[in-house]
């Protein structure tokens, strides 16, 4: 094992290129943008773009199988800036866009091991100090990255097992993902074979209001200090971010102290407790409004912001079948029927969740 600075490890690092609208002459290529990346390091290229770029005179900018694009400007106050994906599709030649960069592994190394090494670091925020925001776009200061992180590179032989192991793993997760996504719609499709649409009632069930069926119905807070309190480890503090349909994210968590977690005691999550984000935006598919997750993990050690709500069932009613009436695509309808505020960014409020057709 040896220990060399990043910067050693690349060829050379390209930045990306935008090029003009495409005309329609058919000379167009396409183009990977920030928006193509998913956290797993993977690309989605289900909403590429096509632009027209000379490709004599940047031949050097087309994507090559092993080269790792890394995000240079963007990011959120929640998301640093610095995302890498691996590049390995062949079906044509891709340039990627001026908010990224290309960085070319040498040959001495084994580009997939590289790419897990630059998407751990990035995973342990080891970006975070070399961040630079300017009007309201957080930018890498990608050359200082390089120049000055220090990383321990293994011998070829040990990259090479690395990667089979690391890629097997990731291969199993992926059709796991596939076989639990494929259970969901079979569990849907039997809830709505056996109980009917949760909204329209079509079976003529007894209808009673989640707030009745609940002990506790909650906001959380933004701690004092904001993101400034948040520390590397200790109780997770769950954010809109991390609440999906049927599911709790940890890509991006924050970490709160006991202190911190005790002063919010209100929203300090049990067990099984159901998690429903209160806003976002109507008019988007993957919208944070009214997305419902139930807490699998230990009591006492979670806690919620202000953009989540904490639904507490009573004990002698069952939690997945509340759940599942709340993620069911009806109410995702109505949801958007009763919610409040503009005309996209929407809210809802304590009532609301109280009120809802169970």
């Amino acid at each position: 094992m040896t220990i060399i600075f990043l910067q050693n490890i690349f060829e050379k690092s390209i930045n990306g290129e935008w090029g003009n609208e495409d005309s329609g002459k058919g000379e167009a290529t396409a183009v990977i943008r920030t928006s193509n990346f998913l956290n797993s390091g993977r690309l989605n290229l289900d909403n590429i773009v096509c632009r027209e770029i000379d490709k004599d005179k940047n031949s050097d900018k087309i994507l090559r199988t092993g080269d790792i694009i890394i995000e240079k400007s963007g990011g959120s106050p929640n998301q640093p800036v610095g995302r890498v994906v691996y590049f390995d599709v062949t079906d044509q030649d891709y340039f990627t866009n001026n908010f990224t960069s290309i960085l070319r592994v040498k040959p001495e190394y084994n580009s997939k091991y590289i790419f897990y090494l630059m998407k751990y670091l990035y995973d342990t925020k080891k970006v975070l100090k070399f961040q630079n925001q300017t009007t309201g776009i957080i930018n890498l200061k990608l050359a200082d990255y390089l120049n000055k992180t220090k990383v321990n590179i293994e011998t070829i032989e040990n990259q090479n097992t690395i990667v089979d192991i690391l890629d097997r793993l990731e291969y199993q997760i992926i059709n796991r993902n596939k076989q639990i996504s494929e259970l969901s719609n079979l569990v849907k499709s039997r809830f709505n074979e056996m109980f009917g649409d949760p909204i329209l009632n079509d079976m003529g069930w007894e209808v009673t209001k989640l707030g009745v069926l609940t002990n506790k119905i909650s906001s959380g807070n933004t701690p004092k200090g904001g993101s400034q309190v948040y520390v590397d480890r200790g109780i997770m503090f769950f954010r809109s971010q991390n609440v999906w349909k049927n599911k709790i994210l940890l890509d991006d968590i924050a970490y709160i102290d006991d202190q911190t977690n005790r002063n919010m005691k209100d929203t300090i999550l049990e067990h099984g407790d159901l998690l429903i984000t209160k806003t976002g935006r109507v008019n988007t598919e993957n919208s944070s409004l009214g997305r419902t997750a139930q807490y699998l993990g230990q009591s006492g050690k979670a806690n919620i912001n202000g953009h989540v709500y904490l639904v507490r069932i009573n004990s002698d009613i069952s939690k997945r079948f509340i759940l599942e009436i709340l993620i069911s695509d009806a109410y995702r309808d109505y949801i958007r029927r009763i919610c409040v505020g503009g005309i996209d960014k929407r809210q809802l409020n304590k009532n609301h969740i109280e009120d809802f057709p169970i």
